[in-house]
């Protein structure tokens, strides 16, 4: 089984991208910076959403508001000047409110129902 789940903070704000295809899809990469148990030390994962859930993510998130995530780990290989590479990534396929309220603009239920209900606007 593969899952993960990941409570942090953006580390910057999150721009919507769409794939170079004949068929483009919309997905935002993102950087959560999670605390670890020790005090002071934090890890920063990389992270990628698809659809409706990169276009809630743009839209309600900011840099330093906190997100609960759930997704699967991606591992990715690049071969770069011979070299090759290997890296992991987190694709988001949950994501949550988490924290205060001042920790994040505030939104009610109801828009977040009806952003997800606004299927025909999304370019896919």
């Amino acid at each position: 089984m593969n899952l993960a789940i990941l409570k942090g903070r953006l580390t910057k704000d999150v721009t919507i991208r769409y794939t170079q295809s004949a068929e483009p899809k919309v997905f935002c990469t993102f950087c959560l910076a999670v605390n670890r148990v020790t005090k002071g030390e934090c890890d920063f994962i990389y992270c990628k959403a698809w659809g409706k859930t990169a276009c809630f993510i743009e839209k309600y998130f900011k840099k330093g508001q906190e997100l609960l995530l759930q997704g699967r780990i991606e591992v990715n290989t690049l071969e770069t000047n011979g070299e090759r590479q290997t890296f992991f990534q987190v694709v988001a396929d949950k994501v949550s409110f988490c924290g205060s309220k001042q920790s994040h603009s505030v939104v009610s239920s109801q828009q977040v129902e009806d952003f997800l209900d606004q299927e025909s606007e999304l370019p896919f």
